[in-house]
Formats: C-alpha cells, sequence, structure tokens
C-alpha cells in the first residue's frame, strides 16, 4: 500500500503542474493518459520484463490509477473551459464511454476499472450549474475494495424538463449476468437548486420510483447486422410518452410498457 500512495502522489503532482499547461487541449490527454496506465497494469506488466528496483504489486497500481482519473475529474475536469460542450478526443479503442446529454448540459464518464475478474465500472458525471460545473460520483469501485458488488456499465442517458424548469435525467446502465443475460437499470436524476440528486420520478408499473429494472437475453436482443440492440428505452418524440420493453421469461416480446410523463413524473400507464 506505501508504493499505492507514492504512486498517487506522483500522480496528483503530474496532475498540479501540467493543468495550466494544456488549456487549448483540454482534458483528453490526462483521460487518455489514465486509462493507458490502467490498460498497462492490467494487460501488458509483466514482473519478469520489467524492473522498478522493488517489488510492485500490479493491482495497487491499478487502483492507483483509477483513483487518480476519479480524482482528475472530480477535482480538475469540471474547471476545464467549455467541458459540457464538446467531447474528449480519445484513441477508438479507448475504454472509456462518454454519455452527452441533449442539452449538453450534462456528461457521464463511465469506464471499466479492471480491478477484479469481472467487470467493475467506475462513473462520474458533470453537469451544468449557476454556479458552474459540478461533479457527482456515480460508482468508484475502489471505494468497495474486496467488497465490490457488480456495477453497471453506463450507455445512454434521457432528459427531459418538469412543468416547474426543474432538468429531469434517466441513466440507463447495464450489468453482464450468467448465461448472456443482461439486467439493464434505469436511475433517475433530477437537477434542482444546483444539485444533481435522485428522484422518485416514476410512479406505478414495475417501477421502484427512482428506478426501472429488468433482466433479458442480450443475444435474441441483438441485430448482428446494424450492430444494436432491437429493443431499447427511449421517449416518444414530444417526450411525453417513456417506452421501456415488455420482457417475458428474459426475452423480448416486441411489446413496451408506456408510462406518460404529466410534468413532474412518468406514470404507468398501458402495455402497447
Amino acid at each position: 500500500m506505501r508504493y499505492k500512495t507514492i504512486i498517487l502522489f506522483l500522480c496528483f503532482a503530474a496532475i498540479a503542474a501540467g493543468a495550466h499547461a494544456q488549456p487549448a487541449q483540454g482534458i483528453q490527454n490526462p483521460l487518455q493518459k489514465y486509462l493507458d496506465g490502467i490498460s498497462y497494469w492490467r494487460f501488458q506488466y509483466s514482473a519478469e520484463d520489467t524492473s522498478f528496483g522493488h517489488e510492485v504489486v500490479a493491482l495497487d497500481s491499478i487502483y492507483a490509477m483509477n483513483d487518480s482519473l476519479v480524482e482528475y475529474l472530480l477535482n480538475v475536469a469540471p474547471q476545464q473551459p467549455g467541458i459540457l460542450k464538446r467531447k474528449p478526443v480519445l484513441a477508438e479503442d479507448a475504454d472509456m464511454n462518454i454519455i452527452t446529454s441533449e442539452d449538453k448540459k450534462l456528461a457521464i464518464y463511465c469506464w471499466n476499472s479492471h480491478t477484479g475478474t469481472s467487470d467493475f465500472y467506475n462513473a462520474i458525471a458533470l453537469y451544468e450549474t449557476t454556479e458552474g460545473v459540478k461533479p457527482l460520483k456515480i460508482a468508484n469501485a475502489s471505494d468497495a475494495k474486496e467488497m465490490q458488488k457488480a456495477s453497471g456499465e453506463f450507455y445512454n442517458v434521457i432528459g427531459v424538463n418538469s412543468d416547474k424548469g426543474d432538468s429531469y435525467y434517466i441513466f440507463l446502465a447495464r450489468v453482464k449476468m450468467p448465461e448472456n443475460n443482461m439486467l439493464n437499470i434505469m436511475t433517475a436524476y433530477v437537477l434542482a437548486d444546483n444539485q444533481l440528486k435522485t428522484v422518485e420520478l416514476f410512479s406505478g408499473g414495475p417501477s421502484s420510483g427512482k428506478f426501472i429494472t429488468y433482466i433479458y437475453d442480450y443475444m435474441s436482443n441483438y441485430d448482428f447486422e446494424k450492430m444494436k440492440e432491437i429493443h431499447t428505452v427511449h421517449l416518444s418524440k414530444n417526450g411525453k410518452k417513456l417506452y421501456v420493453p415488455e420482457v417475458a421469461n428474459n426475452q423480448m416480446t416486441g411489446k413496451w410498457q408506456v408510462y406518460n410523463f404529466d410534468g413532474s413524473k412518468f406514470v404507468y400507464d398501458t402495455i402497447e
């Protein structure tokens, strides 16, 4: 753990030294640097062909790189001008999803932490307020260490405005399960009073206020020609109806659970 502390210190020092030296480049270089570091310690490091002059624990270094990336997104990225207006440029094979809301007022940074044999994802949201851009730590595998639970990969965000002018966001995440099954998790947030927090946005049906979940066979819902899933959560064009795939025995039925937006909540209506 002593070496992990040293690595973290050096990473933080590099951030502090470079934060003012790269305003024109945005944040893509630091993001890529930490992602490459995670990849190196997870897939490329070999004790046989690497010499550091002392014992190195690869897992500690993976945690350290993840912690540094989390700290960067929490403390440095929000200060970057225009951070929500343009998506950072990363390598094509970068192991990170950057999901931006349609109104360009929120972005989710989600990446595989590679801290275990299963997929454990970290996720940080950046959102616009009248006080500037603020961060919210959604998931951090390092917080749990050995007590990790499967964490979802965030892959989309849906936004809608309430009648009172508050912005609601639905974060979509998925967790891989055995036998090609996928757990889909929808979590509702509200941006009000310059704070992003969970909210009971769903009413009725299979929802539980803040969440809607369902499990399905991922492969049976995938179109290999179009390289995308067939039945996915979506809003109607006018933003007044939320469509959630109907599932029976882990299979998509082709029907939809429909929630109507009444100006403050999505209220379960029918299956169509």
